[in-house]
């Protein structure tokens, strides 16, 4: 069962099933509720048995820095970089969706093989 954060108004469950090499496929409607995206790259981790939470870099961030103590100055300084951080994040999602022809993922494979001496 998926349950959203308490600020989201919209509550999605479904049940899925883990296959083989445990993998599964995130029912879409669950994906649209959380706000995640197509090839979007999610974190895991286990909260006790039988319980597993997937968040985002971003929605982890947020609730870092919500439980951050603020401090007038200091809090805007940090506002500021935690802004820097989603920006950055954001940029590097749009370089990782664009998936490369083959040929430069030929070459890219290529140049790594040599570089380890293959």
């Amino acid at each position: 069962m998926w349950h959203m954060d308490k600020q989201s108004a919209t509550v999605a469950s479904a049940s899925f099933q883990v296959g083989l090499r445990g993998r599964s496929v995130l029912p879409a409607a669950v994906r649209r509720a959380a706000g995640v995206e197509d090839g979007r790259i999610l974190i895991a981790r286990a909260d006790g048995l039988g319980r597993i939470v997937l968040e985002t870099a971003e929605a982890i961030q947020a609730r870092v820095w919500a439980g951050a103590p603020s401090s007038g100055k200091a809090d805007f300084q940090a506002q500021s970089l935690r802004a820097e951080e989603v920006a950055i994040a954001d940029a590097n999602f749009t370089r990782q969706s664009v998936e490369p022809d083959q040929a430069t993922s030929e070459q890219t494979g290529a140049a790594l093989l040599a570089a380890l001496g293959l």
